[in-house]
């Protein structure tokens, strides 16, 4: 980066510390910065477990942003535990500078209420603040579109010598998106960037306990899911995409096996080396998580997540319900007449291919996946309610008791073609306006 532009922003470097029941900040360091994160402008964000909001001196609202984070997850995953648990996850966001104004992040206490767990104020406009630190080694390449969404891809476990391996999976990643419905829709708004940044070593581990061979710290095995690939060092994420505006940051890992994740407003962590049918869901899957705000459809597979206490069981997520005493779920205006609530679908059968063992596992029950994936795909193109609206059965690890709005959705199973229509407009909204001062 030749010459820095006019700091119009904070990036806070914090450290997310607790326990079962509590939970707090500690601010590491804070510095001067080009770019803020996507955010809302003048009105509070009502999405996210927790929200960052900056308000002018004169007590209003300047700017929000609504966020999920891994320490909630940390959380629901030893909710359990008797004995006394403390987690510490690396947190950063950028902020607006408004000079003399206040900084508050809050967590989603039961349906909208929100508490307060860090306040400060933010520095007076003639206060010296340092830049920000920022990864000078790192080479930003322009892939496609010019608009104003830029869809930021970041190099996870590709050593120095490997940028030409990164840039073709990155170009592959455009292309999926690109070809992948409602971003074919906005070609015009989006602006796909790859973003170079060596790792000491090259590949990604396969538990937590060897993590430190990577530039963000990733690794699979995270909370206990083999499946769960995680980064974890956010300050040096931070450090890597400093100063570029973006709306959503997809950090492609040197790997092959099937993982990933997606966490609102944070990033999604995609492997860069899975086969095409695996990248081609994992991808809009994953951004879905982490740009939409969308929630997991899915249940049946094992999760180390607390699926029974009360955040479980009153979801923000757009696409997850649950059903009142009246029958009434979030998008229930958009149930045509005529469609049963709850309606019909072939739930046994899911149920029973989800809890198909699969190989290479030693039960000799254990099945190939793709035969596994060939008849679920199968079960659910026989849906007589399939592409319409309506209350399902089945949603974010529960079986029961919480709802989706269409039989099949890419939030849902890997088999799906498409985001459904509460999804697909969820996605869209934030296309249509996701800029870093949305």
């Amino acid at each position: 980066m030749a010459a820095r532009a006019a700091m119009t922003a904070l990036r806070l470097d914090l450290v997310h510390i607790g326990s079962q029941q509590a939970e707090r900040y500690e601010l590491l360091q804070f510095g001067s910065s080009a770019a803020a994160d996507a955010h809302r402008r003048g009105h509070l964000d009502d999405r996210g477990t927790y929200r960052w909001t900056v308000t002018a001196p004169d007590g209003s609202v300047a700017a929000s942003r609504g966020y999920s984070a891994l320490f909630e997850e940390w959380q629901s995953t030893v909710a359990g535990d008797p004995q006394p648990r403390e987690g510490r996850f690396n947190e950063s966001h950028v902020v607006p500078w408004v000079a003399g104004g206040r900084l508050r992040i809050e967590r989603r206490e039961a349906g909208e209420r929100f508490r307060t767990i860090f306040d400060t104020v933010l520095p007076d406009a003639g206060m010296p603040v340092p830049p920000a630190p920022w990864r000078s080694d790192r080479r930003l390449h322009e892939l496609h579109g010019d608009g104003p969404v830029r869809l930021l891809m970041v190099a996870e476990g590709f050593a120095a010598g490997e940028e030409a391996a990164f840039l073709a999976a990155a170009r592959r990643a455009c292309e999926v998106l690109r070809a992948t419905d409602p971003f074919s829709a906005f070609a015009g708004r989006l602006r796909f960037s790859a973003l170079f940044v060596p790792s000491p070593a090259s590949g990604i581990p396969t538990r937590p306990e060897d993590a430190g061979t990577t530039s963000f710290g990733s690794s699979y095995g995270a909370l206990g899911m083999a499946r769960y690939l995680v980064a974890t060092d956010l300050h040096a994420l931070g450090r890597a995409t400093e100063g570029i505006a973006h709306a959503a940051t997809i950090v492609l890992a040197n790997a092959g096996t099937y993982g990933g994740s997606g966490i609102f407003n944070t990033n999604c962590l995609v492997p860069a080396g899975m086969d095409d049918a695996d990248f081609g869901y994992v991808l809009p899957h994953e951004l879905g998580h982490s740009l939409g705000g969308l929630g997991d459809e899915y249940f049946g597979k094992e999760v180390t997540y607390d699926t029974e206490g009360a955040d479980a069981w009153q979801p923000w997520e757009p696409n997850v319900s649950p059903m009142d005493v009246q029958g009434r779920v979030k998008w229930s205006a958009r149930v045509a007449a005529g469609v049963p609530v709850p309606t019909p679908w072939q739930h046994a059968e899911y149920l029973r291919l989800m809890q198909v063992p699969l190989l290479p596992s030693a039960d000799p029950a254990a099945r190939p996946p793709a035969e596994v994936r060939a008849e679920l795909a199968a079960v659910m193109a026989q849906e007589p309610w399939a592409e319409r609206i309506g209350v399902f059965e089945g949603a974010r690890y529960l079986a029961h008791g919480l709802y989706r709005p269409e039989s099949d959705c890419r939030m849902f199973t890997r088999s799906a073609t498409r985001f459904c229509a509460i999804c697909r407009e969820t996605l869209a909204g934030v296309l249509a306006g996701a800029s870093p001062d949305a």
